[in-house]
């Protein structure tokens, strides 16, 4: 419990905004009711879920073993874009950027490869694939909760930007050449199976109740 006032005295952010909620409560046009329980309850299990996937090393695990396996630029920027893309659809584009990112500079730095503008894109791509699911992001979480969109007319409505956004990630990897670069190793811790299979049942869980097939 110490640990957690020392993060929350220590977190300037969360202290502004703490206080420009309370101005806004007590001067603005602004009711408790207003409040979206569902949705913070949702992205509370989300970011909870993404904590301990982060916490158990899947993220890195999973990224760090589909890197390893391609031996040319064009072909680890293309594959890491793709995991940014759908990842993002699934643990948030923040959760994919944080998470991809430390790979691809370690990646870059050993076969010498620029990567400000593969960063930019894969940024991009991040944001593009977090906005074709309803908890790709806080605020498709919202949206979907407060007009309690059913998940396909969602989906009517996301696919299309998600196929275009798919159409242009893969012209924009032949921006960049096509060299041909060694085996890339890459340290990965190894991964309890048993908590994995745990945390990919809640999993289910969490997802089929945002998309309100549980309730």
């Amino acid at each position: 419990m110490q640990i957690i006032w020392k993060r929350l005295l220590a977190d300037r952010t969360l202290q502004l905004t703490g206080v420009l909620a309370l101005l806004a409560l007590a001067f603005g046009n602004v009711h408790w009711s207003d409040i979206n329980a569902h949705t913070i309850i949702a992205l509370a299990a989300l970011m909870m879920l993404v904590s301990v996937y982060e916490t158990e090393g899947l993220l890195v695990y999973v990224a760090s073993t589909v890197v390893s396996h391609f031996q040319t630029t064009r072909q680890i920027i293309r594959v890491t874009f793709l995991m940014a893309f759908f990842g993002s659809m699934l643990f948030t584009n923040d959760v994919a950027i944080l998470t991809l990112v430390p790979i691809f500079v370690t990646i870059a730095r050993k076969i010498q490869l620029k990567m400000i503008l593969p960063l930019v894109f894969m940024t991009i791509f991040a944001n593009l694939g977090s906005a074709v699911t309803p908890f790709g992001n806080p605020q498709n979480l919202y949206l979907a909760s407060f007009y309690q969109l059913p998940a396909l007319d969602f989906f009517k409505m996301s696919l299309p930007l998600g196929m275009v956004s798919l159409g242009l990630l893969f012209l924009v990897t032949y921006l960049f050449a096509d060299d041909t670069v060694g085996a890339v190793a890459l340290e990965k811790h190894p991964i309890n199976k048993r908590h994995m299979v745990v945390v990919l049942l809640v999993t289910v869980v969490v997802l089929a109740a945002i998309l309100n097939a549980l309730p």
